[in-house]
């Protein structure tokens, strides 16, 4: 869920994280509403029967209106703009006709039944049955979120105080997809032209053993997305930021610094917005690849990092190349998005036993966000536990210890439990060094 903390006010947009917008940017759209109506100063009251008059086509007209098309756009206002007016249009089909007094429980969660289960516009009568998709509850959450966000933007430009709000259904659980080293491997095998062989379990080959690889066209379109993959991976940034970034200091768009070792995730005068885009250190085997980079680079005098392989930054989002990519991977286009590298990072930092503040630091996100998007354990980060057990004393029987006398139990509290060992916390705090090295056994 998305706040605007303004001192000791917490204001609720009623926005949750969306796996189609994870840069938040709708909440930052809010957020400057905020402000500019903070600005004018206190408002007027209408009476609240006046409010319930109030058509809903208005309020859709009135939301479309205040989204025009801006000429030089970026990517993601494109995309935003998009999702906003197909959202819309979904809510003209059930709400056209009726008054904001005829948003309730009941009439939101008919809306919901109405929306769901309905068959993709790209799925045809002829698709396989076994690939057909239809929309579910979370899409039918999306477009009633927009509704309320067109009636909160209604409300205050025409001074409402007496507002009504579409019940939303379940937010479902946030994805959690995260790739291991392996797979990422397979993903930059795969933007050198390598198909993955489910069955087989290895590269595709031929009669004779050979791999079989794409044409040439293919690996050098991929060659800009394989940079992608690898900075989004090791340094957890964003999708839109690792595309915009620049080899050399400006103000529009993040860059690398001098020496290859610190990446600034956005420009030196570019606007600090809800998600925030600090500089982080570039890892050392990241900086291997990017010194090699450079030098290609500079010998065409290119500005993008990633970049196409006629030299240009990218236009679009990278979905539907990257879709590819994950498909001759072996891997799930479905659930694999190139939001998942950044999830990808957070689990990395999380198993080699990084601190939370460290790595929530590093990733520009708070300690709370981190815990409750990224903070679900695998087995891996469980060998502490097994580390634990496999050297424990050994107990004494309770027979044997019948005649002793009881001892009191001491729990010690750390005063500062943020800065504790972490062995109680969900994130692993400080287990590297509490690991102990493995020994060997002389024969």
């Amino acid at each position: 869920m998305w706040y605007i903390i303004d001192g000791k006010n917490q204001l609720s947009l009623g926005l949750f994280w969306d796996p189609h917008d994870p840069d938040g940017t709708k909440a930052d759209l809010l957020l400057s509403e905020y402000k500019v109506d903070k600005a004018k100063g206190p408002r007027t009251a209408a009476a609240p029967s006046n409010a319930d008059e109030i058509p809903l086509d208005d309020i859709l007209d009135h939301m479309e209106a205040s989204n025009p098309e801006k000429a030089g756009a970026t990517d993601a206002e494109i995309r935003n703009r998009t999702n906003l007016l197909f959202c819309i249009s979904e809510l003209r089909k059930y709400w056209s006709g009726k008054y904001l007094s005829d948003v309730t429980a009941q009439s939101s969660v008919e809306y919901r039944n109405i929306r769901t289960g309905v068959r993709w516009k790209n799925q045809t009568k002829e698709s396989d049955s076994s690939k057909i998709r239809v929309t579910g509850t979370q899409s039918a959450r999306r477009e009633l979120e927009v509704l309320n966000s067109a009636i909160q933007r209604y409300a205050r430009e025409k001074n409402l105080t007496a507002i009504r709000q579409a019940e939303l259904p379940p937010k479902a659980q946030p994805r959690d997809e995260w790739l291991t080293y392996d797979e990422v491997a397979r993903l930059l095998l795969a933007c050198r032209g390598r198909r993955w062989d489910p069955e087989a379990d290895d590269w595709i080959r031929d009669a004779r053993g050979r791999l079989v690889i794409k044409d040439p066209y293919t690996r050098r379109r991929r060659a800009g997305i394989a940079r992608f993959i690898l900075l989004a991976a090791w340094t957890g940034t964003r999708h839109d930021s690792v595309l915009r970034l620049r080899w050399k200091k400006n103000d529009s768009a993040g860059y690398v610094s001098g020496d290859l070792r610190t990446l600034f995730r956005r420009g030196d005068r570019e606007a600090d917005t809800s998600k925030s885009r600090n500089p982080c250190r570039i890892p050392t085997s990241l900086q291997a690849h990017i010194r090699r980079w450079q030098e290609n680079d500079d010998k065409r005098d290119l500005l993008n990092i990633v970049h196409q392989q006629n030299g240009t930054g990218y236009n679009a989002y990278i979905q539907i190349t990257f879709k590819q990519i994950v498909k001759d991977a072996g891997l799930d286009p479905e659930r694999i998005t190139p939001h998942t590298l950044r999830h990808t990072c957070a689990h990395w930092m999380k198993n080699e036993g990084v601190p939370i503040w460290v790595a929530a630091d590093y990733l520009s996100m708070t300690v709370e966000t981190l815990e409750n998007v990224y903070g679900s354990h695998t087995l891996d980060s469980h060998e502490l536990v097994v580390d634990a057990f496999a050297h424990r004393k050994r107990q004494v029987s309770p027979d044997r210890r019948s005649n002793a006398s009881a001892a009191p139990v001491t729990l010690r509290v750390p005063s500062d439990p943020g800065r504790s060992n972490g062995r109680g916390d969900r994130w692993t705090r400080d287990w590297r060094m509490s690991k102990r090295p493995n020994r060997r056994r002389t024969p």
